[in-house]
Parts: C-alpha cells; sequence; structure tokens
C-alpha cells in the first residue's frame, strides 16, 4: 500500500504541473482537443483515484478478510501497472505537443501534407496502445493476488501495519460489534501507539514526539 501511495502523490503531482498550462490563453489554443489533454486529465484522475484504490485494497485487505496478501505479487502488481501507465500517458504529453487530436483511433501521416504529425507519431501512438493492454493486464495480478490470498493466505494479526486508530485494537477480521458498548476504549495519547510499535515508522515517528505534557507546559 506504501508503494501505490507514493505512485499516487507522483501521477497526482505531475498531472496537477501539466494542467497549469491550459489557463494561459495561447497555450490552450495550442493544446486544445490534443493528447496533452488526455495526459492530463488521466494523471490527474487515474492517479488520484485510482491509485489510492489500490492503495486502500491492500491496506484494509487483511482488515477486511483477516488474510494477507502476498507482498511480492502486491510489487510486482505496483511495478508492472505503474510503469505501463506511465508508457501510455507520458508520452501523450509529447503527441499533444506536436498536435495530435485526440478521439481519432488512426492517423494517417504523409510528409507531402504540410499539416501532417511527425512520421514517429504514429509509432508512438501505437506504443501507448500496447502498454494500455499491459496496463490493464497488470491489474490481473491484484485480482489473482486476492483469490489467492483468500483461499490459502497467510493469516492477518490484528494489527498488521502498525496503525493507530481504533480498527487495529480488534482481531481481523473485526468481530460484531466491534467493542463491548459497556467498555469502549479511551485513546488519551495518539503519539503512544504508534511510537511503541517495534517497526521503522514507530522508531522515526518517536524521535519527533513530543510528550502531552511538555506540551502543556510550553503553552503557559
Amino acid at each position: 500500500h506504501t508503494l501505490w501511495t507514493l505512485g499516487f502523490l507522483v501521477t497526482f503531482t505531475l498531472g496537477g504541473i501539466s494542467g497549469m498550462f491550459f489557463p494561459s490563453m495561447g497555450m490552450d489554443v495550442h493544446l486544445h482537443e490534443t493528447y496533452f489533454v488526455v495526459a492530463h486529465f488521466h494523471y490527474v484522475l487515474v492517479g488520484g483515484t485510482v491509485f489510492g484504490m489500490f492503495a486502500a485494497i491492500y491496506y484494509w485487505f487483511p482488515k477486511m478478510t483477516g488474510r494477507m496478501l502476498d507482498e511480492r505479487l502486491g510489487v510486482l502488481h505496483f511495478l508492472t501497472g505503474f510503469i505501463a501507465y506511465n508508457a501510455v500517458f507520458w508520452p501523450m504529453h509529447r503527441l499533444g505537443v506536436v498536435g495530435m487530436i485526440r478521439r481519432t483511433h488512426t492517423y494517417y501521416i504523409t510528409t507531402a501534407d504540410i499539416q501532417a504529425l511527425p512520421e514517429w507519431a504514429a509509432d508512438w501512438n501505437m506504443q501507448i496502445s500496447i502498454a494500455a493492454y499491459v496496463f490493464f493486464a497488470s491489474n490481473l495480478i491484484l485480482v489473482f493476488n486476492m483469490i489467492k490470498s483468500l483461499i490459502r493466505g497467510e493469516k492477518a494479526p490484528a494489527d498488521p501495519w502498525g496503525g493507530w486508530s481504533f480498527e487495529w485494537m480488534v482481531s481481523s477480521p473485526p468481530p460484531t460489534p466491534s467493542f463491548d458498548p459497556h467498555n469502549i476504549p479511551t485513546l488519551l495519547n495518539a503519539n503512544e501507539h504508534v511510537a511503541n510499535e517495534p517497526g521503522r515508522l514507530g522508531q522515526w515517528f518517536q524521535r519527533f514526539m513530543v510528550a502531552d505534557d511538555a506540551a502543556e507546559g510550553g503553552s503557559h
């Protein structure tokens, strides 16, 4: 889930940067209805939603099902999907700059036409199509991973990630009701749970943790 979260940050940021060109009237006239728009839109949409959804699936799957996903398949899914995704939409920026119009599935390029696109544009368009199929196929790795894990996956502990919210205090999958209504747990110090985790995140977080009493003393 960490890899997909980082992938979301990278792609969403790139999508935001590419969108800064459109408020310029001169740039917008040139890039309007080209593949540049398609690239920008999908970097924001897919990077901001689909990648986030993948991160959520990997994060919440153990809690929902009580089974851990295969980490090796998860890394393979990310590497294949992330590379193929960028192979689809990153070249579209360049195609949009040279004037390739969107919503046209076949481009006839002739050097005799003064308005013709560069000859390499057709090859890039074909490579984009191939990469799109690879990106779709890469998501089948996640489907296989989920089915495999449901059948014979490693049992998930209550808190496999070192989370600091209440849902990680119950077993995986959570019982119904999750907590005794007469004995609801109380989190007195939000720093305590993660700081006591043996993982690297807990160790890193503990260096920046400020004790509650110190914070109160400094406020006077």
